[in-house]
């Protein structure tokens, strides 16, 4: 897995030492080239969070979500996963956005605080193939993609 240091290091070798800078054509792909490497370095970072399991919960029991961003597997055998979330902090937390994905047929709920999801619910049923994704603003949890989940309470 290619880090942000390698694609950083790499960046500068693809820039001939003779160029036309006053070239708008060679501005144009200058533009181009930063653009694809910031990209690189973007997709980088998250893979190497993501690789660290910095991000990422997985729930084969009843309880709590206890991360405050990132991807929740829901792989509970058997019967249902019952899990709660607090809502987030408002100012520290806006903008964190954590996924949902249930790999169990069941269906699974997630319990916040009343107005927690949304403003005005407090409880997200998934059921696969559905998913929830949900982002913090405000001290609520916004569900922006459900996907098939459904918002109740």
């Amino acid at each position: 897995m290619k880090t942000r240091d390698d694609i950083e290091g790499g960046y500068t070798n693809v820039i001939p030492e003779e160029h036309d800078k006053n070239n708008p054509e060679w501005s144009a792909q200058m533009h181009d080239l930063r653009t694809m490497h910031e990209i690189a370095c973007q997709l980088a970072d998250m893979n190497q969070t993501l690789a660290n399991g910095n991000n990422l919960q997985v729930v084969n029991s009843d309880g709590a979500v206890v991360i405050r961003s990132g991807n929740v597997l829901i792989t509970k055998p058997a019967t249902a996963a019952a899990m709660t979330l607090t809502v987030p902090v408002a100012g520290t937390e806006d903008g964190n956005i954590l996924r949902f994905v249930p790999t169990v047929a069941n269906a699974h709920t997630i319990t916040t605080s009343a107005g927690g999801f949304n403003g005005n619910k407090s409880i997200c049923t998934l059921v696969p193939p559905s998913s929830g994704l949900f982002i913090a603003y405000n001290g609520v949890w916004y569900l922006v993609g459900p996907m098939g989940g459904t918002l109740s309470g």
